[in-house]
């Protein structure tokens, strides 16, 4: 299209092509300033990152913003990607290996609500409760009750915690 001299407007900007300007395109930043804020607001010291490992726009900007408030803030970053098309089994299994014995983080933002539920769900068999012992949120998304595997009482479950953790002051 560059080369034929024509009008293209993209969903994003590339973020390697600074002279293509003609996109819509999103601010994730605001968004994901205003959730490390909340959650720290309510006592979160331990925020991790679950994104996602394409190489785009959404995801550079996020990751960018998270790491400039974690170092505004005096929080240590930790930044666990994974692939988007692993979805709630590979978050699930990825949570496996965060949430085990130790310690675990205080909240976990996952980039997609697949991801959030994979992490979710296996915090719950681990016995954390949500939000209570760990907080979890997603950055996309709000297909939770449409996740194969996802069954509708867990769903409503996360979908409880989700609205007790955004009403919480």
């Amino acid at each position: 299209m560059v080369g034929r001299r024509t009008l293209a407007v993209t969903a994003d900007p590339d973020p390697d092509r600074k002279d293509l300007t003609t996109y819509a395109g999103r601010d994730e930043e605001p968004g994901m300033r205003d959730l490390l804020d909340h959650l720290f607001s309510v006592g979160c010291r331990s925020i991790w990152l679950v994104i996602g490992e394409d190489d785009n726009s959404w995801t550079r900007n996020s990751r960018r913003s998270y790491v400039e408030w974690t170092r505004e803030n005096a929080v240590a970053p930790a930044i666990h990607p994974l692939a988007e098309t692993s979805g709630v089994a590979g978050a699930h299994a990825l949570a496996e290996r965060l949430l085990g014995p130790g310690p675990h983080p205080d909240a976990i933002i996952a980039a997609t609500s697949p991801f959030a539920a994979g992490i979710a769900t296996k915090a719950m068999q681990l016995g954390l409760s949500i939000p209570g012992d760990i907080k979890i949120a997603a950055m996309s998304d709000e297909e939770i009750l449409a996740v194969p595997g996802i069954g509708e009482k867990t769903a409503q479950k996360i979908l409880v915690s989700a609205r007790a953790l955004l009403n919480k002051s």
